[in-house]
């Protein structure tokens, strides 16, 4: 008996063809599935937008799931070629960019030779005025681990006397937080995985911005 193994959707297949007993019988075919054996796809997450104003370098930190045994950053768009230093780690390093919009891409790679990718979107602009546009982060995964572990304002810093709101999906308020030193706002812990919200009100506490993010594992 010949067996012939495969891949589909992430789960083993064996087929097997019997061998007929005289020559005019037919060839038997049949398709296992191999019970226990299923492909895990990897995380994988960064931000998805990262503002630059007159600046022509970053870092850019991405958080994987514990399976994950390779790593590649690389430029997907831009305006122009862009230098990666440490592109094979979570947090790579990129300069050389000039104003404009590019995209990089991070790919994980498991054990099983299964992968993941996320875009990061890095918008590079000049500003005389000096205001900064604040960034809510979409994702974060509150799990421990070093990497994405609060949910940020990028430059909320900038301007200490906003005040940050986070509700539930029940519309319970969960963080009211005004003079910012740094950009976190809220470290998720007590929470659930889920959908959450957040109001942005400025100095007069007139509203500023409204939005979603997520809570994952």
């Amino acid at each position: 008996m010949n067996q012939f193994l495969f891949v589909l959707g992430g789960i083993l297949f064996c087929i097997a063809e019997t061998q007929p007993l005289s020559a005019s019988a037919p060839v038997l075919t049949k398709v296992y599935k191999t019970v226990g054996y299923t492909f895990q796809v990897p995380t994988v997450i960064v931000d998805s937008i990262v503002p630059l104003i007159g600046e022509t370098e970053t870092e850019i930190k991405g958080s994987v799931s514990s399976d994950v045994v390779t790593l590649k950053w690389e430029q997907v768009s831009g305006p122009s070629e862009a230098t990666l230093e440490n592109a094979d780690s979570l947090t790579v390093h990129i300069s050389n960019l000039k104003e404009g919009t590019y995209k990089f891409s991070l790919t994980g790679t498991n054990s099983d030779g299964e992968s993941a990718t996320a875009i990061v979107e890095v918008r590079v602009t000049t500003n005389p005025s000096g205001a900064y546009v604040l960034v809510p982060k979409k994702i974060f995964t509150p799990n421990g681990d070093g990497f994405n572990d609060t949910w940020d304002i990028q430059y909320i810093s900038t301007r200490p006397n906003y005040t940050v709101i986070v509700m539930d999906s029940k519309g319970k308020k969960l963080v009211e937080k005004t003079n910012f030193t740094s950009d976190e706002v809220w470290d998720g812990q007590g929470a659930g995985y889920g959908a959450y919200y957040y109001v942005i009100k400025d100095e007069n506490q007139k509203e500023y911005r409204t939005g979603s993010f997520s809570l994952l594992q």
